[in-house]
């Protein structure tokens, strides 16, 4: 998998452009620590079979948007501006 972070504002658009079809998640700081200790996270987000990817962000934050089944050269990822 391969993981951005962006600090974010309610209502901003995470973009993810995608090599294939993926899973395209995006966790909050606290639910990533939990991923990455194997625990159960909250996450927005889901399988995404065309490019690009685009999630809104629910609250504001540090947020993590974690590819799978992509490597770092495979995959980018960007935050777009304020929705509305």
């Amino acid at each position: 998998a391969v993981v951005f972070s962006f600090n974010a504002k309610e209502g901003q658009t995470v973009k993810a452009n995608l090599t294939r079809q993926a899973e395209v998640l995006l966790v909050d700081d606290e639910n990533y620590d939990k991923r990455r200790l194997g625990l159960d996270y909250k996450a927005v987000g889901g399988h995404f079979t065309s490019s690009p990817a685009l999630i809104q962000v629910p609250r504001p934050g540090l947020w993590h948007l974690i590819i799978e089944d992509h490597e770092k050269d495979e995959a980018t990822a960007s935050l777009l501006g304020q929705q509305g």
